[in-house]
């Protein structure tokens, strides 16, 4: 019997330690924000956007010093950095605001001739892809090879 009494007690403890710290770290963290944002609306977005922005910031730049140490060369480390980080970044965007454009035209021509210039602008989009697709990886597979020694 005393052995379950301790048991009783231990898990109690246990649900009181937690408890506790959940309401310190309330009191410290959760009620401030909620009194933030209840009360300065706009001064709580600010706060976040800029949270998110210096952490989105923080991987960035993370990143990017593990991809200069793995090459120790700033020309390949730039070629890295352009064909593998910014020209899919800059297809995916042209891609969207072509795709955006194109669904514009459901209101001007008739919807036959719209559906079918979609299906052929997406059949082009997917050509296009395989072909960027064997184009970045050749480059990436020129970057992890070693140089030739001449």
């Amino acid at each position: 019997m005393e052995k379950v009494s301790q048991k009783i007690k231990s898990v109690f403890s246990v649900i009181f330690t937690f408890a506790g710290i959940f309401s310190v770290l309330a009191a410290a963290f959760i009620f401030p924000v909620y009194f933030l944002s209840e009360k300065f609306p706009h001064t709580y977005s600010f706060i976040i956007i800029c949270l998110i922005a210096a952490f989105l910031l923080y991987l960035v730049i993370r990143k990017l010093y593990c991809c200069y140490r793995k090459y120790r060369n700033v020309r390949i480390f730039a070629v890295h950095i352009l064909t593998l980080w910014i020209l899919p970044l800059l297809l995916t965007v042209v891609l969207i605001i072509s795709e955006l454009l194109l669904i514009r035209t459901f209101f001007f021509i008739p919807i036959i001739i719209s559906i079918l210039l979609e299906c052929i602008f997406n059949a082009a989009v997917i050509v296009a892809c395989v072909y960027l697709l064997s184009f970045f990886n050749s480059i990436k597979n020129k970057l992890n090879s070693p140089p030739k020694d001449i």
